[in-house]
């Protein structure tokens, strides 16, 4: 704010007639605007304009795993297995998009209807310069050194390796970008004030790059999503649902677990709420298998011969330790 502060008191007392053409922000322009007008440099996934009709396809690519061609015909499916949606959200998740706070995340969830689930927001993924962080490089290595810096190859990654399907086509890639770029932040995420908007707007009326200002508005949105590995906690510090909250823990179930865990979901592994199934996970508690919420939330299971499809675990950051109490609070 005082930088914002600064720059509006500088240009207060320029001569009008030397300023140069203004220029309007509001609630609906894109992020990347914005860093351009301010000097930023374009990231390497950027794309000249969005194509309402490669988005389009780039969506279905998204919801369905397949799209039609610029001849008609069909793709073949990216994965038999799974759809991004099946992992990974593509509306607004977080209140404050600048800020990693799973419990934020789980009520704005449940007041906007949205899944708890494993993986990063789509939205404004284009936004971001660094993907695949943290721990993810001890589950996938050099391959998430490669997608660490570039957003394609975090895509090839996710299709491949997480979904155990097929790269994307360079086609494919190209609508799926239009797709993305056509979510991505806007400056209404950001929740500036209107002082601050009109400091942005005199800064980028100035030819020139305003690293400082660049650096203020890029901390009001993350960068890169965090993710940091948990051990299952060992027995003695496994609460069972103790001062957990059941609503909270109902909403996880609900909104996380039964995203893919229902009738003809894309788990072999039925969720429902039948007495039997609460009592074979409460069962389960304390003990390290794949039907223990405390051992699988953390680790996940991995694909088997056979049968490739597999779950990813919760980072810390995705879902809290007090999230998992919850879950176990409504599951007894």
């Amino acid at each position: 704010m005082i930088l914002i502060g600064i720059i509006g008191g500088i240009y207060a007392f320029e001569d009008a007639s030397k300023r140069s053409p203004k220029v309007t922000f509001d609630q609906n322009t894109r992020l990347s605007k914005v860093l351009r007008k301010l000097g930023a440099e374009s990231p390497l996934h950027a794309i000249n304009g969005i194509d309402s009709n490669l988005a389009q396809k780039g969506e279905a690519i998204v919801m369905q795993g397949k799209t039609t061609k610029p001849d008609g015909s069909s793709t073949n499916l990216v994965s038999i297995h799974y759809v991004c949606t099946d992992c990974h959200n593509v509306k607004q998740e977080l209140p404050d998009v600048g800020k990693v706070d799973p419990e934020a995340r789980l009520n704005y969830a449940i007041n906007n209807d949205l899944p708890f689930l494993q993986g990063s927001g789509l939205y404004g993924v284009v936004n971001r310069d660094s993907w695949y962080n943290g721990d993810y490089q001890k589950k996938y290595g050099q391959l998430a050194k490669d997608a660490r810096n570039d957003l394609t190859n975090a895509i090839q990654l996710c299709a491949t390796e997480c979904s155990q399907g097929r790269p994307l086509t360079d086609w494919e890639m190209k609508a799926v970008l239009h797709y993305l770029w056509s979510i991505e932040l806007t400056m209404g995420d950001l929740n500036l004030s209107d002082s601050a908007m009109i400091g942005l707007e005199k800064a980028a009326a100035e030819p020139g790059k305003h690293q400082d200002t660049i650096k203020w508005l890029q901390s009001h949105y993350l960068k890169a999503s965090p993710a940091t590995f948990a051990e299952p906690l060992p027995n003695a510090k496994r609460k069972y649902g103790v001062g957990g909250d059941p609503q909270l823990g109902k909403a996880i179930y609900e909104q996380g677990c039964r995203h893919c865990h229902y009738s003809g979901g894309v788990s072999n592994f039925t969720l429902d709420h039948s007495i039997l199934t609460f009592k074979k996970l409460e069962n389960h508690f304390p003990k390290y298998s794949d039907y223990s919420i405390y051992q699988v939330l953390r680790h996940g299971i991995q694909p088997r011969p056979g049968y490739r499809p597999y779950m990813p675990q919760y980072t810390m950051e995705r879902m809290s330790r007090e999230q998992v109490n919850h879950l176990a609070a409504y599951i007894k």
